[in-house]
């Protein structure tokens, strides 16, 4: 059992060993067990583990880590980038002596914070490693990284909504079915069988949602699990909806339609015309009437202003390829209010790119950013789909060809 005394910037505790400071970043893992809890500066994860119980969170928007033996940093995997530095400390697990380190003996650029330690005179060791404040604790809240067809398995997903209750719906293609995952709990709660394979997945909340479906060369939108049809025509793909129960539907053929569901009538308000190309995903800023839209074979993100009908490119634009300002057929996107920032599921490149609004570069948040697929914890193999739970703190990601859902923390 841990008992901790809290102080102002500091710790002092009883039978643990504290391993490290995160100062205004967060913590990336490569395969933890059990995670729970947010905040807005770093994580307060508890972890079910043989080697660490705990993080804990100071009012100085620091996180520390508490181990319950020896640990080395070859426990963890960190994205190296520019900004923000993460302090890893290592103590013995003996208790002899008290010592008391402060980062700025070590670094004068950061503030100042101190870490408490009961440890032995053994000497302790520390090392800085480059992070952001994107960089991401990531883990999986739905299948296996194994294709199937169990309530814990998926084969395929294309999309993934979260609901304000962080209610999962997961659009599973090949097994045709949309799967419902509450939170912190990897097993299905409900499947809903469709008729086609799904493209996207749109829900008012967990029992009454809106699916875009492939049934051979047609599609259709439904409404589950009353099997409405409430659209048809072929290759539909996005979906998302507005405050008036108006549909926004894109079409792989290259237009987007509106659908309302009041009137029951159905207008085109992006035409072949504009240029689209393969388009997937959308997402609406319906506060800022602006719809943004994956134009996967134009290698771009577009957004449509709703009430100047005037097309923008907002990321990539530049060919395909792997450059910063680059895309591969991007096949998803969202967009966080919170932070200004337009995230991206550069599919073909493999990885996550945040583009902040009017920049001309994106910085690449998860993935390899040279573009290679990998399975493993921060790897990504063909991600069509990601989207941002209500307050901004979370990103959940469809890896496709991984079968699997990950939830990304962007505080």
């Amino acid at each position: 059992m841990l008992t901790w005394l809290f102080l102002p910037f500091m710790l002092q505790y009883i039978a643990t060993v504290p391993v490290g400071v995160i100062h205004d970043v967060s913590l990336t893992l490569s395969t933890p067990l059990t995670m729970y809890g947010t905040t807005q500066k770093c994580l307060c994860e508890m972890i079910t583990s043989s080697n660490i119980s705990a993080f804990n969170y100071f009012s100085n928007s620091t996180c520390q880590i508490f181990s319950k033996t020896s640990i080395t940093n070859t426990y963890f995997s960190w994205n190296h980038d520019f900004s923000s530095r993460f302090y890893f400390v290592q103590f013995p697990t003996r208790a002899i002596d008290t010592t008391q380190i402060t980062t700025n003996d070590i670094l004068s650029t950061l503030p100042s914070i101190s870490i408490s330690s009961t440890r032995t005179s053994m000497s302790s060791k520390m090392s800085i490693v480059y992070t952001t404040e994107s960089t991401i604790l990531s883990f999986v809240v739905a299948g296996t990284g194994i294709a199937g067809s169990s309530m814990t398995q998926l084969n395929a997903p294309n999309a993934v909504f979260v609901t304000a209750d962080e209610i999962l719906c997961v659009a599973d293609y090949y097994n045709k079915r949309i799967q419902v995952f509450y939170p912190n709990n990897t097993t299905a709660a409900f499947s809903q069988k469709v008729l086609g394979s799904p493209n996207s997945v749109y829900a008012v909340n967990s029992s009454n949602f809106y699916v875009t479906e492939a049934i051979g060369s047609n599609g259709r939108v439904s409404r589950w699990p009353s099997n409405q049809t409430i659209y048809v025509d072929t290759s539909t793909y996005g979906i998302t909806m507005d405050s008036q129960r108006n549909l926004y539907i894109s079409s792989r053929y290259n237009k987007v339609t509106l659908c309302d569901m009041i009137s029951n009538t159905n207008t085109i308000i992006i035409p072949t015309s504009a240029g689209l190309s393969q388009s997937r995903h959308i997402y609406l800023d319906e506060e800022k009437q602006s719809l943004y839209i994956a134009d996967t074979a134009n290698h771009r993100i577009v957004k449509f202003q709703l009430n100047t009908s005037i097309l923008t490119v907002v990321a990539g634009g530049n060919g395909v390829g792997t450059a910063a300002n680059q895309l591969n057929n991007p096949a998803g996107v969202c967009v966080s209010k919170r932070h200004s920032t337009i995230y991206v599921a550069d599919t073909f490149n493999n990885r996550i790119q945040k583009w902040m609004i009017n920049g001309t570069v994106g910085v690449t948040i998860f993935g390899n950013a040279n573009g290679t697929s990998g399975s493993g914890g921060r790897e990504l193999n063909a991600p069509y789909s990601i989207t941002i739970n209500a307050d901004g703190t979370f990103l959940y990601i469809a890896d496709t060809n991984n079968h699997r859902i990950l939830r990304l923390s962007i505080v």
